[in-house]
C-alpha cells in the first residue's frame, strides 16, 4: 500500500523475507534483526 518506495517500505520487506525463514518466532527474530541493523 505504499506507492513511495521510503526506507521503511524496504525494512518491512527485509523484515517480511526474515519472517519467512524464520517460521515460527517472529518477533523474536525482528528483533534480532533490527539489532543487527
Amino acid at each position: 500500500m505504499f506507492h513511495r518506495l521510503h526506507p521503511g517500505f524496504r525494512l518491512s520487506v527485509a523484515l517480511s523475507v526474515s519472517h519467512r525463514f524464520a517460521g515460527a518466532q517472529p518477533s523474536g527474530n525482528v528483533t534480532a534483526f533490527l539489532r543487527q541493523c
